[in-house]
């Protein structure tokens, strides 16, 4: 009986180094004393190796965990800082270089004055036929083919490229003056002040043979008021006494009354 309890016990503990005894001789009391003691020690002994094991094993996991905390803060804030330079950081040459671009667009958009070229209107054919539009800077304001009264030289024109406003000395506006009310616009120097009688003329660049300008007629037989109508068409008038001849836009057929073509021509 005793030889079966202590095998059983022999197997449950391998490894252990017990002793079986045997049922032929047993053991003294003193002997089993100490084989429990020597158990008892064993089992101690393992369970405080265990309980080591567990403890060491606990740490090396709380160290390993704190450490991949560590690595993964620490590339977030790279990765963040990262993002956040690339997204606010300005391209100091590309903001120069659309600022230059836009400067260099306003500059040239419009051109000087100085490159407008100046041309001079000859009468084609009529009663001023071959004579050159004349202009009084100072005195007269309607321009005429012929001396007279008045200080009266060449006058020159140019065509604003923006407006297309037909200009003397590619200063002062030139209009059609309907005050005299006879179905024509006289060309003439544009007032300095607001005029109801006045319609400043506008005109295609002097590019072809002959002034192509057109002005919106007025109706002042009474008090002036817009007809609606664009007068296109160039011919020459008698104006004052003694006859001067002037420069006039009207409508493209006047009965009795030829049109005259006012030739362009540029200094050489």
């Amino acid at each position: 009986m005793r030889f079966s309890v202590l095998h059983s016990l022999a197997l449950g503990l391998p490894g252990l180094n017990i002793a079986v005894a045997s049922v032929c001789k047993p053991r003294s009391p003193g002997h089993s004393s100490s084989v429990a003691q020597t158990t008892t020690n064993e089992i101690s002994s393992l369970t405080s190796s265990s309980a080591t094991f567990a403890s060491t094993t606990t740490e090396v996991i709380t160290t390993d965990t704190t450490e991949a905390t560590t690595v993964v803060t620490t590339t977030a804030s790279a990765d963040d800082t990262s993002t956040i330079e690339n997204s606010v950081a300005p391209d100091p040459t590309s903001v120069s270089s659309d600022v230059v671009t836009t400067t260099s667009i306003t500059t040239t958009s419009i051109p000087s004055s100085t490159d407008i070229p100046l041309f001079r209107l000859i009468a084609q054919g009529g009663p001023a036929d071959s004579q050159t539009l004349l202009a009084d800077r100072t005195g007269f304001a309607t321009l005429l083919f012929t001396q007279g009264a008045g200080d009266f030289t060449d006058a020159y024109f140019a065509v604003d490229p923006v407006t297309h406003y037909l200009l003397l000395d590619n200063e002062q506006p030139i209009c059609g003056y309907f005050g005299d009310a006879d179905g024509f616009a006289t060309l003439s120097i544009c007032s300095s002040s607001p005029s109801l009688e006045e319609v400043k003329i506008t005109c295609e660049a002097p590019t072809g043979t002959y002034l192509q300008c057109s002005v919106a007629a007025l109706d002042c037989s009474g008090q002036c008021v817009a007809t609606g109508e664009t007068w296109s068409a160039t011919y020459t008038g008698e104006w004052g006494f003694p006859i001067r001849y002037n420069a006039r836009l009207g409508p493209d057929s006047v009965e009795g009354v030829s049109q005259t073509p006012f030739l362009i021509e540029f200094d050489s």
